[in-house]
């Protein structure tokens, strides 16, 4: 069996929970941004520790909660900017193959991962 090249993106671990996540989890949808959220938005937001993008991300990348996995399906033009300059970005769990928002990055619908202080959130690409 041939072990799997994996390379990591992006790794951040969460040290807030807005108390409107779970509202925005409904929608199927989760706000991230790094500890310099503005005031205003960090009642939405899943905050967390700086972090590297080191290469754009692309279809098929895996966005990990912990353990939890999720491809990617679509990702919006402005995306991987805001996630290298503010660590912000909005996840779509709903599998979408189009993005519906600039800074949006569409994960295959699968059920929204329970987040808490600790959790570590982690894009890979397999190759």
């Amino acid at each position: 069996m041939i072990d799997q090249v994996v390379q990591p993106l992006y790794t951040v671990k969460v040290t807030e929970v807005g108390k409107e996540v779970p509202l925005f989890a409904e929608e199927e949808m989760m706000v991230l941004f790094n500890e310099d959220a503005p005031p205003e938005l960090r009642d939405i937001c899943v905050l967390h520790s700086s972090g590297e993008l080191s290469v754009p991300l692309q279809l098929g990348d895996v966005v990990l909660f912990d353990q939890e996995q999720y491809r990617i399906t679509a990702i919006g033009d402005e995306a991987n900017r805001t996630l290298a300059e503010l660590g912000h970005v909005t996840f779509k769990f709903d599998g979408c193959d189009r993005p519906s928002l600039p800074g949006t990055i569409h994960l295959e619908r699968k059920a929204v991962p329970n987040v808490a202080v600790g959790t570590v959130v982690q894009i890979k690409r397999y190759l």
